[in-house]
Order: structure tokens, then C-alpha cells, then sequence
């Protein structure tokens, strides 16, 4: 049974270190377990520096993630992300898996860390796919405006165009509902929803909420879109929220490229809600992000 189990093991470090992609796993506690495969290449850190440390301290980007969600992923199964390496400015691919123990027991999380030029084609590198995107979008923001009757001048910043823009975004992220809250030019200590599309969503249009205590206003403080599993466990300071059944969100903030007449560049967030935990796909990350800049 001990010499069946050796070889098992040594077969499975084999597997590992013939991998062309990365293989890292932290512990509960956030310490590397396992760094395989082409980690030591990718990251440039040998396995007997990493294994033991905080992946905090080799990666410092990921001490902006909830701690828990970075070592069991907030209780989903899934998370996929593309990016940048900090270190090496290498653009990945990562997908991450909870880790379990002989028993089943949530250990960690595993992450599969790719290089991605290897695998893009060449048109996606040379950008015909972003400008693709682009006129498709393009094409159904104009669609919303010629249906509404107005030019896009009359409609620019107007309610009525939030209102199909979050309806839009609905319908492209089936299972979710989406907000758009702005920033009052009188009162910028707090947002204001105006549009919503989904059945709590559209009842949140009217509802003033803090910037303190929020993911809206953390996402607009730090001029970045953030994500999160355990928006049941966080808190928000949103009185509707916890009734809402809402598990999951993105945030992304709305600014300005100049400051306005008044001053503000924060012009307020674009949320959308999953009742699941289940983290967005980098696909509807982009998704959001592109209608946010709509």
C-alpha cells in the first residue's frame, strides 16, 4: 500500500513538473503549497523560495483581494481572470479551483497561471477582435437610441439612456441585475440610483446610498472594478440588500475623462448582482467594463 502510494506520488510531481503552465497552491492561511510546473520560469521565484511564504508577499497585487475569497474563493467553484504579472509585465490567464483535503474538507485554492501569447491568435494580438467588439456594441447602443427617438445628443447622460443601457446588459448577463448610481452634484457624499433592470434592481431606482461602507464607493474611491462572493458577509451598508437574495456583484466605476464644470470626475458605479456565488467570467468582465464606458 506504501510503495502503490509512492508511486502515485511521484507520478503525479512528474505531471507537474512537465507542465508548460504554472501550478500554484495556498493553504487557509495563504501560504504557498505547491509551486510546479512553470512557475519558477513564469514568476521568476524557485520553488524552495516560494513554498512556505504568503502569496501576498510574492505577489503584493493580491493583498487588495478579501482574504478569504483568496484562499477559498468566497465558496464558488470557479474563478477565471486574465491580467498582468506584476513582476514581468507577462500577460496570463489563471484559473482557480478550491482545494480539498483527503476528506473533502476546503484546504485552499489552486491556481493554473498561462501565458497568454503563446495561444492568441494572431488576429486577437493585432487587435481586430477589440475593434470587432467595439462596433458591436457600438451598434447596439445605437439601435437603443434610435429606438428611443432622440439623437444621441439629447440623450447623452439622461436617465432614459441609463435605463436602456442596464436593460441591455440584463439581457447580455442572463441571471443577473444590473444598477447605475451617480454621484449628486449637490451631494457627492452619496450616490443616487437612477436605472435598474431586474426585479429588486428596478426597485432600488429613487434609493439614496452612502459611499461609506459600500462596495460602490470603495470601487469609485480606488478607480477600479471590484468583485466579490460574500456580498452577504460584507456588510454593505444598503438597507434592501440583505432581502434582495443578491450573492454575488461587480462594481465598476463610472469617470470622467475631464472634470466637469463643477469639478467631479466620480460620477458613480455600474453594479451588477448574481443571487449565485459565482464570479464573472472574463468575458462578462469585459462585457460590463465596455458598457460602463458607454
Amino acid at each position: 500500500m506504501t510503495q502503490a502510494a509512492d508511486v502515485s506520488t511521484d507520478l503525479a510531481d512528474r505531471v507537474l513538473a512537465a507542465l508548460a503552465d504554472a501550478v500554484v497552491a495556498i493553504d487557509r492561511e495563504g501560504r504557498v503549497q505547491c509551486w510546479a510546473g512553470a512557475a519558477e520560469q513564469l514568476f521568476g521565484i524557485s520553488a524552495d523560495a516560494a513554498i512556505g511564504q504568503r502569496v501576498t508577499a510574492i505577489i503584493p497585487d493580491l493583498m487588495r483581494r478579501d482574504p478569504i475569497e483568496l484562499t477559498t474563493l468566497g465558496g464558488a467553484g470557479r474563478l477565471e481572470m486574465v491580467g498582468r504579472l506584476p513582476q514581468t509585465g507577462t500577460q496570463v490567464a489563471v484559473t482557480c479551483t478550491p482545494l480539498r483535503d483527503e476528506h473533502g474538507a476546503l484546504a485552499g485554492t489552486v491556481a493554473l497561471v498561462r501565458p497568454m501569447a503563446g495561444w492568441l491568435n494572431p488576429a486577437e494580438s493585432s487587435g481586430r477582435p477589440r475593434r470587432q467588439w467595439n462596433r458591436t456594441l457600438g451598434g447596439i447602443v445605437q439601435e437603443m437610441v434610435e429606438g428611443a427617438g432622440e439623437g444621441p445628443s439629447a440623450m447623452d447622460a439622461s436617465e432614459a439612456l441609463a435605463r436602456m443601457l442596464v436593460g441591455q446588459a440584463q439581457r447580455l448577463l442572463p441571471g443577473t441585475e444590473c444598477l447605475l448610481a451617480v454621484v449628486p452634484r449637490d451631494r457627492q457624499e452619496r450616490f443616487v440610483v437612477v436605472a435598474g433592470a431586474g426585479p429588486w434592481a428596478e426597485h432600488q431606482v429613487g434609493t439614496v446610498w452612502p459611499r461609506t461602507g459600500t462596495m460602490a464607493g470603495r470601487a469609485l474611491q480606488e478607480a477600479r472594478g471590484i468583485e466579490t462572493t460574500r456580498l452577504r458577509e460584507l456588510g454593505e451598508a444598503i438597507p434592501s440588500l440583505p432581502a434582495s437574495g443578491m450573492r454575488s456583484v461587480r462594481v465598476v466605476p463610472l469617470w470622467s475623462a475631464r472634470p466637469l464644470p463643477d469639478g467631479r470626475q466620480a460620477l458613480g458605479v455600474l453594479c451588477v448582482y448574481r443571487g449565485t456565488r459565482a464570479y464573472f467570467t472574463p468575458y462578462e468582465r469585459r462585457l460590463i467594463g465596455e458598457f460602463s464606458a458607454w
